[in-house]
């Protein structure tokens, strides 16, 4: 009787006071680990679908970078074959202006092709103000053992601080 008594009282003090409860901000900027990044950026290119990794992009690349279908056509004709990879820990930026906030990670994903050491990196953000936004923000493909650049696409704006 008594844990009901607290559990109602707690949930009316969070019906009154909605900031204690997790926005759908903190949960996105909690599971988008190095890890989780890594996972989702890789699972459409392994299954070879250019339109599942384009919907994870975000709308200033898609408006800003006029050559992306040749770009993530590239990117996938690349990493062709790729069954594992390991992924290296990224730097995070956090930023509030006001109610809005934004959290960007990055993610360092390696994996070998025919014996040759490439790097996918990528930005990726969670914002509360512009869901248009949300997911990749920087895509560049390494060769490691030349130190080629073999993609690259990045927003023209906040690619790894503020926008609006």
């Amino acid at each position: 009787m008594f844990a009901r008594i607290i559990a109602a009282i707690l949930s009316f003090l969070m019906w009154i006071f909605p900031i204690f409860a997790p926005t759908e901000y903190d949960q996105e900027k909690k599971f988008y680990t190095e890890q989780t990044i890594a996972d989702t950026v890789m699972a459409p290119i392994k299954a070879q679908d250019a339109e599942a990794f384009e919907a994870m992009i975000c709308k200033n690349i898609k408006d800003n970078v006029p050559d992306l279908a040749e770009q993530i056509e590239t990117l996938f004709q690349l990493m062709d074959g790729v069954t594992s990879y390991t992924v290296r820990g990224g730097a995070m930026y956090e930023a509030n202006r006001g109610p809005n906030r934004i959290f960007k990670r990055d993610a360092d994903i390696r994996f070998q092709i025919s014996g040759v050491n490439l790097s996918l990196f990528i930005v990726w953000e969670v914002n509360n103000f512009s869901p248009a936004e949300k997911g990749i923000r920087h895509v560049s493909l390494w060769n490691m053992d030349t130190e080629e650049s073999l993609v690259y696409f990045v927003s023209t704006e906040g690619f790894l601080y503020w926008h609006d």
